[in-house]
Formats: structure tokens, sequence, C-alpha cells
């Protein structure tokens, strides 16, 4: 995690000025910073800031909304782990709130041989799909 660096300031500043698109993944929505989040809007992303939501106990509604005044929502992807710690509904809470912030889902499977588990990643991992057919709706 680039921020856990206690020079994280001096190194973005480093980072900054080479005026490089630079890729961040695996930054911590759970300690990430006001400041920390109205700097990464602020440079050149190769892609999308990855971060995650793992883990369903964790409510980090309040975090990524606040994190979606910070940063550009469209500049971030969240990796969702399903069937690890969660059940379908904590599920599909958790890729709703993140869309409806703007942020791009991204469901990770903890077991690619669960059928339910591959069909919920097809349907959210799947742009075009998940943007225009609700889950109930979703025969993929």
């Amino acid at each position: 995690n680039f921020f856990a660096n206690p020079e994280w300031r001096q190194a973005f500043l480093d980072i900054k000025g080479t005026g490089q698109p630079v890729k961040f993944n695996g930054i911590d929505a759970r300690i990430l910073t006001e400041e920390q989040g109205y700097k990464l809007d602020k440079i050149k992303h190769e892609k999308q800031i990855c971060m995650a939501w793992d883990n369903p106990k964790d409510d980090l509604r309040k975090k990524f909304t606040k994190i979606a005044k910070w940063i550009r929502p469209y500049k971030i992807m969240v990796y969702i782990l399903i069937g690890y710690w969660s059940d379908e509904a904590e599920d599909l809470y958790r890729v709703k709130i993140i869309n409806e912030l703007g942020m791009d889902p991204f469901v990770m499977p903890f077991s690619k041989n669960n059928e339910y588990q591959r069909h919920f990643a097809r349907w959210v991992n799947h742009k075009a799909t998940f943007n225009s057919t609700k889950w109930e709706d979703y025969t993929g």
C-alpha cells in the first residue's frame, strides 16, 4: 500500500514530477485520508485506481462516499470478493453501493467452481450487461 510508507508525500512528489502516468493497485480505502485522495485525483493515471471491498462486515459505504468527493469516481475500480465472508445479499449490496457512487465494481469470485459466484461475476464484470439488466432479470 503506497500510503503506508511514512515517506509517501515525497514519493508522490517524485512520481508527479515525472509527468508520467502511474498505476495505483491496492490502495487501502479504509485508511485513505482526504489529503491523499485529493492528491491521487491530481496526477495522471495509466488505468483506474484499484481499491477493494473484500469483507462485507466492514461497512465501507460512508468511506467510499467520502472518497467519491476526493477522487473523481470514474477513476476508481473496486474489487469485490464474493463467496468467502459474504452471502448473495451482501454481494449485491456492495456492488450497488459502488455503482451508485459512479465507481466501477469488479467482482472476484472466491470459488470459480461455484455456479452462483461465476454467474454473478459474469453479470457485474460484463459492463454492457450490468448497465442494461437487473440482477434478478439476468439469465446469462
